[in-house]
Formats: structure tokens, C-alpha cells, sequence
């Protein structure tokens, strides 16, 4: 979570209260569209992934191939 409020440069608590916690960085393969601030996942199992670029804050659901 802090990684996320960093890339984002808001306070930890603001995070904490949009998206809540649980939030871990992941490396997804070179076929994914780019995200300047990288991915983040949270859930067991993974149930959501989050993507960081410039000011745009993707969600996406895990859809295993």
C-alpha cells in the first residue's frame, strides 16, 4: 500500500480508505499493457489486480488462461 501511495504521491490513509489494504506489487509478462507505476494484486487467491500509470488507476479482474 505505501508502494501505491507513492507512485500516486498521496498519503497512506487516503489509499487505505479508497481501496483499502492487502495491496502487494506483481510482475506480469511482457504482453500486458505498461504501467508506469506497475501492477499491484490483493486477495487469496488473487482476486484483484491494480494498475498505476501517471494519474490513471486501473482496475482488472484475474482471468487465469
Amino acid at each position: 500500500m505505501r508502494r501505491i501511495a507513492e507512485v500516486l504521491e498521496v498519503p497512506d490513509d487516503d489509499v487505505l480508505r479508497a481501496l483499502g489494504g492487502g495491496w502487494r506489487p506483481v510482475e506480469l509478462g511482457s504482453t500486458e499493457r505498461p504501467h508506469s507505476g506497475g501492477w499491484f494484486v490483493t486477495g487469496e487467491p488473487v482476486q484483484v489486480l491494480l494498475g498505476i500509470g501517471g494519474s490513471t488507476l486501473t482496475l482488472a479482474r484475474v482471468a487465469l488462461r
